[in-house]
């Protein structure tokens, strides 16, 4: 399951960023391959101030750098070449950049867990207190009608 993390300065005006990642999810799971709803990519427009070396500024322009790119890649999920390659391709692809104009690095990464926000049901149960915890304890001693 490959994550994906683009930011960027605000895109030119024309690029639809919805229809971009759709596009870069496409090429990514055809080329490592994987199952398309197995990649998930973000964007991140940024806002505020930056640095490049020691110049400074607070604002970042459109015309400033090419989007920089996190891709995490579980162990054994594909090969990072590819990811990167796919992901700079599209991007410069889409976005009209000349080649070298994204940063995309890789992460490898042990595993990649996605699960909802909440207990789910592979997880164990808390022990019950109170109140809970005394009727527990009386519906496991209680005798079943084979004992």
């Amino acid at each position: 399951m490959p994550v994906i993390e683009i930011s960027s300065a605000t895109p030119a005006n024309g690029v639809h960023l919805n229809t971009v990642v759709r596009e870069l999810n496409v090429a990514v799971a055809e080329a490592l391959p994987c199952r398309l709803g197995a990649v998930v990519s973000t964007w991140r427009v940024m806002t505020g101030g930056y640095a490049v070396g020691a110049a400074v500024s607070d604002t970042v322009r459109t015309d400033s750098h090419g989007p920089i790119v996190h891709a995490y890649l579980a162990d054994g999920e594909g090969d990072p070449r590819i990811l990167r390659g796919t992901v700079a391709r599209v991007l410069t692809d889409t976005l009209g950049l000349a080649a070298g104009n994204v940063i995309v690095i890789v992460h490898r990464v042990g595993e990649l867990v996605a699960q909802p926000i909440g207990r789910t049901r592979t997880e164990p149960r808390r022990k019950p207190r109170g109140r809970a915890a005394a009727l527990h304890r009386a519906t496991e001693e209680a005798p079943t009608a084979a004992a």
